[in-house]
């Protein structure tokens, strides 16, 4: 009898956990993709559905801690006590701590773009041509003047960039994809199709890893086109009535953004009125689909 009512009991409380365990609210949300892969519309995203995320391209001071702690020889604590007081992370080097937030926030939900990677390096070719490039180019001119012919006076000024890469430990392993070693956008047209290949490997290697280590009812592969209908109810929230984001305020015509030091974009930055014309390809290529809907051409 006393086993009997010892089984009833045991199968009501391993009930109740798995109940309480499903609908236990999101602790945390990391976004696993690299840079260029939407990292801004999701900040944005989590944003209108409640969560404060940490971008560490609007906060690049948050890079240093895990960026030692991941190539260096910094504690997981000094990494992990960066994101105190928030609940999501986005850009590098944050997308390799998938672990360690695993470990650390037990209902933590992860998400992985989907990425035509051809399209993701071509993306980040066209983020140097447009912000990086000029300024180099306009320092060859100087170099020109001095009677040096343009490749000697690129090459000079690339070295010269190298340099100033390599002051800090953050900036030569968490700018930038560095730490996948071919990854030499700066290098622009001079980067070889191997070093491209090479590069898309590490991505891939990255999105491997992620595939085979988290869990899969708490991996979310996004395609950004999906939008709200299936990003909200992975986390556990009211679709929002206002449209899904698609942003990147990195293009040639936004203006810098400063933010307010705590790595959140200004209100009137989120208004739309800036020209978003550098979006990234991903993300572009993930607008088409509800852009026609809206045409009605499909």
């Amino acid at each position: 009898m006393m086993r009997l009512l010892f089984l009833i009991w045991w199968r009501h409380a391993a009930g109740l956990a798995v109940r309480t365990n499903a609908t236990a609210p999101v602790d945390f949300v990391l976004y696993v993709g690299a840079p260029r892969t939407g990292t801004q519309t999701m900040y944005i995203a989590l944003q209108d559905l409640g969560f404060n995320p940490l971008h560490s391209g609007y906060n690049e001071s948050a890079r240093d801690a895990p960026c030692q702690y991941l190539f260096g020889n910094g504690t997981k604590e000094e990494a992990l006590e960066v994101l105190r007081g928030r609940d999501a992370a986005m850009d590098e080097p944050f997308q390799f701590l998938y672990k360690e937030i695993m470990e650390a926030y037990p209902h933590s939900k992860f998400i992985l773009p989907k990425v035509d990677l051809d399209e993701w390096i071509q993306s980040y070719q066209n983020f140097f041509k447009k912000m990086i490039i000029p300024k180099i180019l306009n320092s060859t001119e100087e170099f020109e003047a001095y009677g040096m012919n343009k490749a000697s006076a690129y090459v000079a000024v690339q070295a010269g960039y190298e340099m100033i890469w390599h002051e800090t430990f953050t900036k030569n392993h968490c700018d930038a994809v560095r730490y996948w070693p071919t990854c030499q956008f700066q290098w622009g047209d001079l980067m070889t199709d191997s070093m491209k290949q090479e590069c898309k490997k590490g991505f891939q290697d990255h999105i491997d890893k992620v595939r085979k280590t988290i869990p899969a009812d708490r991996l979310l592969t996004f395609d950004l086109a999906e939008g709200w209908d299936t990003l909200a109810p992975f986390l556990g929230k009211p679709i929002p009535e206002q449209p899904f984001p698609y942003v990147d305020h990195f293009s040639d015509s936004a203006p810098k953004i400063g933010g307010n030091g705590d790595g959140h974009i200004p209100m009137e930055a989120r208004g739309g009125s800036w020209d978003f014309s550098g979006t990234s390809l991903v993300q572009r290529s993930s607008q088409r689909l509800p852009r026609a809907e809206k045409k009605g051409e499909l």
